[in-house]
């Protein structure tokens, strides 16, 4: 796990690397936040084998990205959006569009991807959901279903979750290189460029356990 190690130094050091960063961007910053909360969170939950939590989390940390980037280049709805009658029906797509507008390619069509899968493994209660629930596999019995805790006990399959969840993550600091990268320090965006460079190679050293599935 030292490469996850290594994007969540830049997720811990990113606030502490940006300069002079406008006070009335804040929500911009509170979605990183949100973002850096989601990546040790759903890290836990996804070693508990708990993929459908650690998935719903992931999902939201992808609207917490994308939210960030809509408030970036709509720096002067932000106020708006805040002031907004929450009772009113969808504040941030009425004031500031459409969450992942497919003419924005930081966004779209990565970012958005991400956000479906999980949502579609975490938020939703769908079979595909709620089949880690149950050891269909196991049933001996055609009356008989088991229910665990432990979504699984595949050692590869929770190697995949692993890797996923690093890609996703390390592809939602990606869009908030660019969300900040007026403020940015030069140092940090060199330790991103680094860590980046990396990930081919963190890829390759799974590859084997993958084809040993």
């Amino acid at each position: 796990m030292k490469y996850a190690d290594k994007i969540l130094y830049l997720y811990q050091n990113l606030a502490n690397n940006l300069n002079t960063y406008p006070r009335e961007l804040t929500p911009i910053l509170q979605m990183y936040w949100a973002c850096l909360r989601g990546y040790l969170i759903s890290g836990q939950l996804i070693f508990q084998a708990h993929i459908p939590e650690a998935s719903a989390i992931i999902s939201r940390s992808a609207e917490a990205v994308a939210s960030a980037r809509k408030m970036s280049v709509n720096p002067e709805k932000i106020e708006e959006w805040i002031k907004a009658e929450k009772d009113t029906s969808q504040p941030f797509r009425r004031i500031l569009g459409k969450l992942f507008p497919e003419e924005d390619r930081l966004v779209y069509p990565d970012i958005f991807n991400i956000y479906e899968l999980m949502s579609e493994y975490g938020r939703h209660p769908s079979f595909k959901s709620s089949i880690f629930f149950s050891g269909f596999g196991r049933m001996q019995t055609d009356n008989q279903v088991v229910f665990t805790y432990c979504d699984f006990e595949d050692e590869l399959n929770l190697k995949r979750c692993i890797n996923y969840y690093i890609h996703a993550y390390l592809k939602f600091l990606s869009v908030f290189r660019e969300v900040f990268k007026k403020y940015l320090s030069r140092e940090w965006q060199k330790e991103y460029e680094e860590v980046e460079a990396e990930y081919d190679t963190y890829r390759e050293t799974l590859r084997s356990a993958f084809q040993g599935g």
